[in-house]
């Protein structure tokens, strides 16, 4: 056999190995955990260069404020049970308005848009809320995929309505 055709053998074994290791690197599973608790979206918003903070709500349960976009955005989280790991999720922030918002622009925006609703308290102040449903398990990386969400449309709603 030619020297060149073990050459080139040789060459094209070195490009499948990469090629396999390649393959396998971008498909690597990320760890699912089917559930999580406060410590644990704490510290990945914090590694995320946000800088939270941790306590409790009235009812014992975590929660965590973080700064985004200049307004302070609460994470909350239910079905706990009076353990460290949670059920489910909610994020929202909100204003406080001398003038109400429009109501039917209001029905508008959460009618038109995914992910997120619009509401008003009892004094009438907008809220922007998302909920994320942890049954199933959940990634690090979809935590953040949330929080991304969220960040784009708190900045969508603060466009259309002018906040």
């Amino acid at each position: 056999m030619p020297k060149h055709t073990i050459w080139i053998g040789a060459a094209v074994g070195v490009l499948a190995c990469a090629a396999i290791a390649w393959a396998q690197e971008k498909t690597k599973q990320a760890t699912v955990y089917q559930t999580i608790g406060g410590q644990a979206v704490f510290e990945l918003l914090a590694s995320e260069g946000y800088k939270p903070t941790l306590g409790k709500d009235s009812d014992g349960d975590p929660k965590i404020t973080f700064k985004l976009q200049s307004k302070t955005i609460g994470v909350f989280f239910y079905d706990c049970k009076k353990t460290q790991f949670c059920g489910s999720l909610s994020v929202s922030t909100g204003w406080d308005l001398k003038t109400p918002l429009n109501a039917d622009k209001l029905m508008a925006y959460n009618y038109d848009t995914r992910y997120v609703r619009a509401s008003v308290d009892t004094e009438k102040d907008p809220y922007l809320e998302s909920d994320y449903d942890l049954d199933g398990g959940v990634t690090k990386e979809s935590v953040l995929a949330w929080i991304q969400m969220y960040a784009d449309q708190l900045a969508d709603f603060r466009s259309t309505f002018k906040l």
